[in-house]
């Protein structure tokens, strides 16, 4: 299900969307949605980077397998 929203954008990009748009023979719309989709793609990779980084300088405390399942009781059943 898709919903409108409205945005600003700067003339100067709109003209490139608007270019895009009618080279590709694509609608604005679409063009925008790809874009934001390919950008939450990169932004994916970034916050793995990121969990990762703070994994390995102990940000976050990790826990073994074992001591998970006897937090949660689990070693009961």
């Amino acid at each position: 299900m898709k919903k409108t929203i409205n945005i600003q954008i700067n003339k100067s990009v709109l003209k490139e969307l608007e270019s895009y748009s009618e080279e590709l023979n694509k609608t604005k719309e679409s063009l925008i949605e790809e874009a934001i989709i390919a950008y939450f793609n990169k932004l994916d990779e970034e916050l793995s980077d990121k969990r990762i980084h703070d994994i390995k300088f102990a940000k976050y405390p990790l826990f073994s397998l074992e001591d998970m399942i006897k937090n949660i009781g689990l070693e009961k059943c």
